[in-house]
């Protein structure tokens, strides 16, 4: 017979400024702790996202086959978005999974249909400027929690011309399906109710959430894109050859893939942009572009999208 579930109430510090707020806690038969509500108890949302590129693509795919209904803003054409997103769905999820994820899925160029979401993330380009002008539309629409996916700028910044009582950042990593990782950082004193939306969002998406004050690359971009540039600059300096620096990384870490892979796969003009971003927040010559990236961006080669950067696809 399995021992019965205790559960437990606990305070969780959001960040040294601001109080803890609750969270529930589960001990499974083992006794073992698992973090958040169990999902039948977490209440359902509606989850609006601005963008609908890479990251916001993977994340409304990944949320309405958790059963969230999904409201996202596009640009370009939503039955195009459509057909890309269902074609991607197809390939990447059992067909019955497949066919429940469309139906919950809203492809929108109108702001004003962002007004029934309980949460918005922006998951727009990395510009500060885009998201700046995104919040400022948004807050106009709907009275929802609103997020950012950004890490590279500041969250301050971001919000400071919104109602910065209902704001946070959200970082998801890509593929959003096979991430477990959410960054989470309040810039700002919200209240309760906010928090709470926040925290039921990540245990509906199945997320295991850190939290973080606001600073640029939180925790693992500050950390990864640190150890990109090094890479670059062990290249430049002849120590190694990227091949073997990828490889190392590889067998001698448990990566993945090496720095060169991932910067082409990440794109070389965005790793450029986020090293610039770094750079000028925080002043570190650890994140001073290097030459030879700035060279690659200047010539167009920008990795897999342009089938070369660093390596030839």
């Amino acid at each position: 017979m399995k021992k019965a579930i205790a559960r437990t109430i606990v305070k969780i510090p959001i960040e040294n400024k601001q109080p803890p707020f609750d969270v529930a806690l589960v001990a499974d038969e083992t006794g073992r702790i698992q973090w958040g509500t169990p999902p039948s108890e977490a209440v359902k949302c509606t989850l609006g996202i601005i963008g609908v590129g890479t990251i916001g693509s993977s994340l409304a795919v990944h949320a309405a086959s958790k059963g969230l209904n999904v409201i996202a803003l596009t640009t370009h054409s939503p039955e195009q978005k459509r057909e890309k997103l269902m074609q991607w769905t197809h390939n990447r999820y059992p067909p019955a999974v497949a066919a429940s994820i469309g139906p919950r899925i809203k492809l929108t160029k109108d702001y004003a249909d962002m007004r029934t979401c309980d949460i918005v993330i922006e998951c727009a380009v990395e510009n500060l400027q885009v998201k700046q002008k995104v919040f400022r539309q948004l807050e106009k629409a709907t009275d929802a929690v609103l997020a950012t996916n950004s890490s590279s700028l500041s969250l301050k910044k971001i919000f400071e011309t919104v109602d910065q009582s209902r704001v946070c950042g959200f970082h998801l990593f890509n593929p959003v399906d096979r991430m477990q990782l959410v960054e989470i950082s309040f810039p700002f004193a919200v209240p309760s109710p906010v928090k709470t939306q926040v925290m039921n969002l990540a245990q509906w998406l199945d997320k295991k959430p850190v939290f973080v004050a606001d600073s640029p690359g939180f925790i693992v971009n500050r950390l990864l894109f640190a150890q990109l540039n090094q890479a670059i600059m062990l290249h430049e300096k002849n120590i190694a050859s990227k091949e073997d620096i990828d490889l190392a990384m590889k067998l001698g870490l448990n990566h993945p893939m090496g720095p060169f892979r991932l910067m082409d796969l990440i794109g070389l003009d965005v790793t450029l942009e986020i090293f610039k971003s770094f750079h000028e927040q925080t002043g570190e010559a650890l994140f001073r572009p290097a030459p030879s990236l700035i060279q690659k961006v200047a010539d167009g080669q920008l990795g897999r999208k342009t089938r070369k950067g660093y390596y030839e696809y």
